[in-house]
């Protein structure tokens, strides 16, 4: 990611991603025994980065994105993790401190 990537990144999209996080885990999605189809983290901000390597809205891959409608419930919420690792967002939709970012975004 570019330094400009990454500002945007941290003040414009995240907080659309927080948000769904938020809704998501209203609705059960990331507990145990949750039996409904995980809802997709997408925010219709459908915008790739200068690299096109993530979408700016849900910071999926493009391979994540490809993937996603052909993974069962435990691919999806793997995807779910690793996104909001990537994002700086437990799943509770809040920030994660910087140094906790990639190890603990499980929340």
């Amino acid at each position: 990611m570019t330094e400009l990537d990454e500002k945007l990144a941290g003040v414009y999209t995240n907080a659309p991603l927080a948000a769904r996080t938020k809704q998501v885990r209203a609705s059960g999605a990331f507990a145990a025994g949750y039996d409904d189809v995980v809802p997709s983290p997408c925010v219709s901000v459908c915008k790739m980065n200068a690299d096109r390597s993530l979408c700016l809205g849900c910071y999926r891959t493009i391979d994540e994105i490809r993937a996603w409608s052909k993974s069962d419930n435990a691919g999806r919420l793997q995807m779910w993790q690793q996104l909001l690792a990537r994002a700086g967002l437990g799943h509770d939709g809040r920030a994660l401190p910087k140094d906790e970012s990639a190890s603990e975004a499980g929340g």
